[in-house]
């Protein structure tokens, strides 16, 4: 049974089936519709409204697989994979557990304890005070600052905080502690100094139970948002040699003395200066697994597979080499110009170039609803080169080429990436992203986004393709939207701006003139076979004879009447107003006019959906601009909400635990 979703459960099944193994898959009913549900063969629903009724659900897990005949349970990454818990229960219940022991997992994935036993072996370990929020206030005042506070059973960034002064350090400490005990069940923190401009590298490790340990070597994974990483890369080039294998073989050691058994990863911060220190132990497999898996042939699904079930590994480290070099890219559902913040909507179209170096994992399919419930990963896109540089390329090509449509992502800020040459020189460290977000959005906008004038004209050209299409039209269609007239109208909007617009359209030559500004432009169609919603478009400005440049465009419509266009690798996102858009309803359609409500001085509105994860306030309150008011948790994401002005807080709608919608007002402060 394959306790968890998605692309990573697609990845099990693909390794599962070709070793002959019987899956069985679960879903909640978000999930019905994605691939791995249909691939397993057999699906169980999951019945509950929340992760903690259902992937969380230990007992309902157990019961799901003895029912089922299942003599094991893979936990992929997430959920319950690092739980000890769990695997001491799988393993009561007579199910193999396709991991570590419980007693490596107690010993490794909790920080404190493993760099105890690092430290113990000589691996290089960061000066640490460990102890509940109240006694690191105490124990923190000879330490320099910064400082970094982390959960000592956290990860993928929770509850990590960086203290630059002491002022800051009494409010931090509670507020990790609240995301420690609510994320992982234990509030207890440890502090260590804060070092700027470091790298993050990782050595990958496989097992077996006959304490044959070996490494799959490292990765670079120092492109990271909100301590999350987003680019990572293997092997890692960016550190000497002679590191590479002292801390290489620091894993190995780390891991045979801790009894580890199957796939784990051993993570070290690298300095400047090439020391490097000890970091943790991930006791599962990696969302990056797969960059390992293309320099060394290594399938590491199936090296889990065959520890869980006695095997021996089938290799001495010498006969592990490195051939060539790969790089993945986390797609996500994510707003980067809004510090991150998880997007929702529709999947209207996703592509990406089917090359034979591109591997793609993912579960999305078109038309599909992303899901906020879970963390915002949509998508793995990992290519192989012959070396980095040959790989940075073929990745910059493949984004380049990737179309994603209908929901807000991170695909334009990983382009921009791709083209800095910090990036290409590799200059870069765990701060980088952020220190170099402003630019990189304002590369993107000059680079990545359509002109407005380009918006406005191929905005027109792909709704005037896509009406002349339409097999399905009308003649209550025409009538009321007036094709047969000389000009008709179109309303749009560009952003936040209505636009109204006349236009002519020649169907048998297939020229629309666009009437924009008191100016006219022409455009020229010719249809892309390969696909109904795509054309090939030239336009012509007024008082020239030929086309500027000749644009590809790829679009899609959704049922709000929101048409996202993709232009030579360029977007736009045009709003149709006042448009007969469903044929089958026969009805008008509008979009909101109205921008969506944002939070003001008076009234705090919830900025994305998700659940009430804290509120720190209380009716009648005094607050003061920038206190905390509450947490919202989305797509494993915590979005703090924070007064915006001086004021008394009048009325909280809310309650903690509680899921809430996207602009939904959540207090009401009075600023009189």
């Amino acid at each position: 049974m394959i306790v968890n979703r998605g692309e990573i459960a697609r990845r099990i099944n693909r390794t599962a089936h070709k070793m002959g193994i019987f899956t069985v898959a679960l879903w909640t009913e978000g999930d019905r519709s994605l691939q791995y549900v249909a691939e397993s063969d057999e699906a169980v629903p999951l019945q509950g409204n929340s992760i903690e009724d259902t992937y969380l659900n230990i007992d309902t897990l157990l019961a799901i697989a003895q029912n089922r005949g299942c003599d094991a349970i893979h936990p992929g990454y997430g959920f319950l994979s690092e739980n000890p818990v769990f695997a001491r229960r799988c393993i009561e219940t007579g199910i193999t557990w396709v991991g570590p022991s419980p007693e490596a997992m107690e010993l490794l994935s909790n920080k404190v304890s493993s760099g105890r036993l690092a430290a113990s072996l000589g691996i290089p370990t960061i000066p640490t005070v460990t102890g509940s929020a109240d006694e690191l206030a105490a124990r923190c005042e000879a330490m320099p600052y910064p400082l970094l506070i982390k959960a000592a059973s956290g990860g993928g960034g929770r509850g990590m905080k960086i203290v630059r002064d002491r002022s800051e350090l009494d409010r931090q400490l509670q507020a990790a502690a609240f995301e420690a005990q609510s994320y992982f069940g234990n509030a207890t923190l440890f502090v260590t100094p804060y070092f700027e401009r470091v790298r993050h590298v990782e050595v990958q490790i496989v097992a077996d139970r006959w304490g044959n340990v070996v490494h799959l070597f490292d990765r670079e994974c120092s492109i990271q948002r909100r301590y999350q990483k987003i680019v990572e890369e293997a092997p890692c080039l960016s550190i000497p040699q002679s590191v590479r294998e002292r801390m290489m073989a620091d894993a190995v050691t780390l891991a045979r003395k801790a009894g580890y058994d199957n796939a784990g990863t051993v993570e070290f911060m690298v300095l400047p200066s090439g020391e490097y220190y000890f970091l943790e132990v991930n006791t599962r497999i990696q969302v990056e697994h797969p960059v390992t898996e293309q320099i060394t042939g290594i399938d590491i699904v199936e090296c889990q597979l065959r520890s869980a079930r006695g095997e021996k590994l089938p290799w001495r480290q010498d006969d592990i080499r490195v051939h060539g070099h790969a790089i993945e890219c986390r797609i996500c559902a994510e707003d980067p110009a809004k510090q991150f913040l998880p997007a929702g909507g529709e999947i209207l179209r996703f592509e990406v170039p089917d090359k034979p170096f591109v591997r793609l994992e993912a579960d999305v399919t078109n038309g599909q609803d992303v899901n906020l419930d879970f963390d915002s990963l949509l998508a793995k896109i990992i290519v192989y080169g012959t070396d980095r540089q040959q790989a940075i390329q073929r990745m910059a090509e493949t984004l380049n080429n990737t179309l994603l449509q209908g929901c807000a992502s991170n695909l334009a800020l990983l382009r921009s990436v791709f083209h800095h040459n910090d990036l290409r020189q590799n200059n870069i460290y765990t701060a980088w992203l952020e220190q170099q977000l402003s630019p990189l959005l304002k590369h993107i906008e000059a680079e990545y986004r359509l002109k407005y004038i380009e918006a406005v004209l191929l905005g027109t050209a792909a709704f005037v393709h896509h009406e002349h299409r339409t097999p399905n039209l009308t003649t209550a269609y025409a009538r009321w939207y007036g094709r047969w007239r000389l000009l008709p109208r179109l309303n749009l909007r560009i952003a936040d701006e209505d636009l109204h617009l006349q236009y002519y359209y020649d169907l048998q030559h297939n020229i629309a003139v666009v009437e924009y500004n008191h100016q006219q432009y022409r455009i020229f169609f010719s249809d892309d076979a390969r696909h109904p919603d795509c054309f090939s478009a030239g336009i012509i400005p007024p008082g020239q004879s030929s086309e500027t440049e000749r644009y590809e465009v790829y679009y899609s419509l959704d049922s709000a009447g929101r048409l996202f266009i993709e232009a030579n690798g360029k977007t736009a996102e045009v709003g149709i107003l006042y448009r007969f858009l469903n044929t089958k309803e026969h009805r008008w359609l509008r979009p909101e006019t109205a921008l969506h409500p944002s939070s003001d001085e008076n009234s705090i509105v919830a900025p994305i959906p998700g659940k009430v994860a804290k509120i720190f306030i209380a009716e009648g309150q005094q607050v003061q601009p920038g206190d905390l008011l509450a947490i919202i948790e989305s797509m494993k994401t915590e979005n703090k909400l924070t007064a915006i002005k001086e004021g008394v807080v009048e009325g909280i709608l809310v309650k903690a635990g509680e899921t809430v919608k996207a602009n939904q007002t959540l207090f009401v402060i009075s600023t009189n």
